[in-house]
C-alpha cells in the first residue's frame, strides 16, 4: 500500500468510527440553545410499550435529577421552549414567544453517573420521543409557570 492508500484508509477507519460513536450515544448537536424560557417545573410522560405497567409521571426541575420509578435511570430539566420552532437553515432552536404554544423540554436521561441521551421532548400526543435505549417513550404532560 502507497502512502496516498494508506492515508485514504485513515480517513475512511475515522469517519466509520465516528458514526458508529454518534449512533451508541446520541447527543444534540453542540451550540443548539433556545433562549431560556422562565419555567418552575416541567411534568414529563414516560412510558415502556413492552412493559405495559411501566407508566409514571415525573416532575422535573432545571438542573435537578429525578429518578424514572425504582431503577438507576434518571431524568434532568435543562432548558424550556415555551413555543418551540427550529430554524431549518441553522439548526437552531427558537422560542417564538412566551406563550405555551408549542412547549418543549430539553431533557437529559441519564442511568447512574453517565449521561445516555439528551434531546428536546414534546408535549403533542403526535409526537411522542422514543429512546431505543432503554426503551423509554417520552413526552411533555404538563408544565408549571
Amino acid at each position: 500500500m502507497d502512502r496516498r492508500q494508506t492515508t485514504v484508509a485513515s480517513i475512511v477507519l475515522v469517519l466509520v468510527g465516528a458514526s458508529i460513536l454518534a449512533e451508541s450515544v446520541h447527543l444534540e448537536k453542540p451550540g443548539v440553545r433556545a433562549p431560556k424560557s422562565r419555567v418552575k417545573t416541567v411534568t414529563v410522560k414516560v412510558v415502556h410499550p413492552q412493559f405495559p405497567g411501566f407508566e409514571g409521571k415525573y416532575e422535573l426541575e432545571v438542573g435537578k435529577k429525578a429518578f424514572i420509578h425504582d431503577t438507576t435511570y434518571w431524568l434532568r430539566l435543562e432548558d424550556f421552549a415555551a413555543d418551540f420552532m427550529m430554524n431549518p437553515m441553522t439548526g437552531d432552536i427558537l422560542s417564538r414567544s412566551n406563550e405555551l404554544k408549542n412547549p418543549a423540554a430539553r431533557v437529559t436521561l441519564g442511568n447512574e453517573d453517565q449521561t445516555l441521551y439528551l434531546a428536546w421532548i414534546f408535549q403533542a400526543e403526535d409526537a411522542p420521543h422514543q429512546v431505543r435505549s432503554p426503551g423509554f417513550v417520552i413526552t411533555v404532560d404538563h408544565v408549571d409557570r
